[in-house]
């Protein structure tokens, strides 16, 4: 709670992920208030206009796949991994991790989660399973 008697959770403006009300996590980004241009992450700056009062706005959930490749290398488990650029129904275009190898690009695809792996970025990974659905 935020405030005695605030039954609202305090939302950190900052954060790249909070939980929506449905339990399901969102990415959080920007939108400028003088162009109305969505970006993620959240920048000081709008890249557009260069307006400074940047609010926090959710991101959609869904995207389409741009484009990925399949990584048969680097990865310390040893089993491929794929990333790709996911065009999210608002416009902005994200890199992400992509749950599973065998993919199409044009595909609709889901936000499912965070992987923080201790390092500076945490990765974005999205699936095709609608988790609406389940």
């Amino acid at each position: 709670m935020s405030a005695a008697g605030d039954t609202k959770p305090k939302i950190d403006d900052d954060a790249l992920i909070r939980t929506a009300t449905d339990g399901l996590p969102v990415l959080r980004g920007g939108r400028c208030p003088e162009c109305r241009t969505p970006h993620f992450p959240k920048q000081p700056v709008c890249p557009v206009c260069a307006g400074e009062k940047i609010a926090a706005w959710d991101m959609p959930r869904t995207g389409l796949l741009y484009s990925f490749s399949v990584l048969h290398v680097g990865n310390k488990d040893g089993k491929p991994r794929a990333y790709g650029y996911v065009d999210l129904a608002n416009g902005v275009r994200i890199f992400a991790r992509l749950k599973g190898t065998e993919h199409q690009i044009g595909e609709r695809v889901y936000f499912q989660h965070a992987q923080d792996h201790g390092e500076n970025e945490p990765e974005f990974i999205f699936t095709t399973e609608n988790p609406e659905k389940k």
